[in-house]
């Protein structure tokens, strides 16, 4: 399952390491690592910073993971 991670490297409520990095190490442990991406928000913590919702890299990760998904399987018509 694709999954895009934002996190603040001062994210005291739910520490970085913890949680997104242990998070996305277990996704590369499983030789899935190009199913997930973490950016790393400097200066940010548990709040609500406007990067956390719009992030270009976001909407691109989703999007192309939605034409991927929907893209016709090898032998199907389109």
């Amino acid at each position: 399952m694709p999954v895009f991670l934002i996190h603040g490297d001062e994210d005291k409520v739910v520490p970085l390491k913890e949680n997104s990095s242990e998070f996305v190490a277990r996704y590369k442990a499983q030789g899935a690592e190009g199913a997930v991406k973490l950016i790393v928000a400097k200066g940010q913590g548990h709040n609500y910073w406007q990067g956390f919702f719009r992030c270009q890299e976001l909407v691109d990760f989703a999007v192309a993971r939605a034409k991927a998904g929907s893209a016709p399987k090898r032998g199907e018509n389109p």
